[in-house]
């Protein structure tokens, strides 16, 4: 962690009485906002929410002076549709922005495809653009991107041409660049997506006293006698299967630890120049997980298993005398992101915990209908879930990474009927009429999600 951001955080306690004096004299001017979206990190893989390995330092350095949840659960199951729900505060159902299929037997790779954020719902950016804020936005996901609609509202953005163009510090200088473009009149809101722990992921060096040294990791879904199809079927045999679960698990965990590191040096940026002379209030969240074995899954997106879509936030604020959201045990929605990025506050009325995902029809084809093939909805409520895919409801109780069944019977929960409206409304929007965005198609393709 860079010097500079443990600085930040322990002049915290230095500076209070002086902070005291201050808001007693004159209204304090308003914090540069920052959403900060950790790509692809599940919240049981951190070390902030309890895991053995110490994956997220930086993190649990900001907790000091921050609130945390890690048992928040994203609204969609991959990247396009939880982004385009942290800038609307709608869920995927609503605004749209999400993977389609025009029917499962389309094995063409069409029949999978995303539609961007439609125009004409408002987003994030111009909200705070009328508040008085100056939006900015750096992506190291290219998903993240004007082409899905999702940098609509920013005045300037630095977005990744392809996976691994802007990891590690290469994030944190596009920032630094970026923020040439800042006006000298106006508060900063910027937003950050740091895409380390997304695929592929970079070997693990020698000498981490924590992790074994490993090679570079790379799903090639298309590979028929490849490792991510045979898992995913069945077809490798259990000590290979244990292997390769290990080294998957050693890969990510050092990712994660990147993506961790890349943050701090933003933040590191922020300080450097000056920005959080005011104040920096910091909400930081994940888009979705990843599979690492899990319900015999490696990947993400496309399915609602615990691993894929739980994940953390934290809301971190520099300023000694600012306050800070009350989180408890229970499960809650990443959609909150959106009001405590705006508003600075949870909503009065806690949203639904909930996330839906659609087909891949493409990835069911490689895996002979095994996974990636169904439509799904899915409500969290205390330690439960209740779950609809392709029709059929299931309700249990969350221990860990997995759901066990519990409970009485699905149609006996007070909530069984708001879940099946949702799922209504998923499965209605499972197909379209068939037109394609090419630019859509041709970046998605290029990024490898049409494999």
């Amino acid at each position: 962690m860079r010097r500079s951001l443990i600085l930040v955080v322990v002049s915290v306690a230095v500076v209070a009485a002086a902070a005291v004096a201050c808001r007693l004299a004159r209204p304090l001017p308003p914090p540069t906002m920052v959403l900060l979206v950790l790509d692809t990190v599940r919240a049981d893989h951190l070390s902030l929410c309890g895991y053995g390995r110490p994956t997220s330092p930086v993190l649990e350095a900001l907790a000091a002076r921050a609130a945390v949840h890690c048992r928040t659960y994203a609204p969609g199951s991959w990247t396009l549709p939880s982004h385009a729900s942290f800038f609307t505060g709608l869920e995927p159902v609503d605004h749209g922005a999400h993977a389609i299929t025009s029917g499962i037997d389309d094995w063409s790779g069409m029949g999978s495809r995303s539609r961007p954020l439609p125009d004409g719902i408002p987003t994030l950016a111009e909200a705070m653009a009328a508040r008085g804020y100056q939006p900015l936005a750096v992506s190291a996901s290219p998903v993240v991107s004007e082409t899905m609609g999702l940098m609509r509202g920013f005045e300037a953005s630095t977005v990744a041409r392809g996976w691994g163009d802007l990891y590690g510090s290469a994030v944190a200088a596009a920032v630094a660049d970026l923020l040439t473009e800042q006006a000298d009149d106006r508060p900063l809101f910027l937003f950050v997506n740091v895409a380390d722990a997304h695929q592929p992921w970079a070997a693990v060096p020698a000498g981490v006293d924590w992790l074994p040294p490993r090679p570079p990791l790379h799903w090639n879904k298309a590979a028929p006698e490849g490792p991510w199809q045979r898992f995913v079927e069945g077809r490798m045999a259990e000590d290979e299967a244990a292997a390769l679960i290990e080294h998957a698990v050693d890969s990510y965990d050092w990712a994660v630890y990147l993506a961790d590191r890349s943050m701090g040096e933003v933040l590191a940026v922020l300080e450097d120049k000056g920005l959080c002379e005011a104040g920096c209030r910091v909400v930081i969240t994940s888009d979705h997980g990843e599979f690492l074995g899990e319900d015999r899954l490696l990947d993400h997106g496309h399915e609602l298993g615990e691993a894929n879509v739980r994940v953390p936030v934290l809301v971190w604020d520099s300023r000694p005398l600012a306050e800070l959201p009350s989180f408890d045990e229970s499960s809650m929605s990443a959609l909150e992101v959106y009001d405590l990025v705006l508003e600075g506050r949870r909503p009065a009325q806690a949203r639904r915990a909930s996330s839906m995902a659609w087909p891949h029809a493409r990835r069911c084809k490689h895996v002979d209908g095994l996974a990636f093939c169904s439509t799904s909805a899915a409500l969290w409520e205390g330690d439960e879930r209740l779950l609809w895919r392709d029709g059929v409801t299931s309700r249990g109780k969350v221990v860990g990474a997995e759901v066990k069944p519990a409970g009485g019977p699905f149609e006996e929960h007070p909530s069984a009927a708001r879940l099946s409206q949702l799922a209504e409304r998923v499965h209605r929007d499972t197909r379209d009429d068939h037109q394609v965005d090419q630019h859509v198609t041709e970046l998605l393709e290029a990024l490898g999600y049409l494999d």
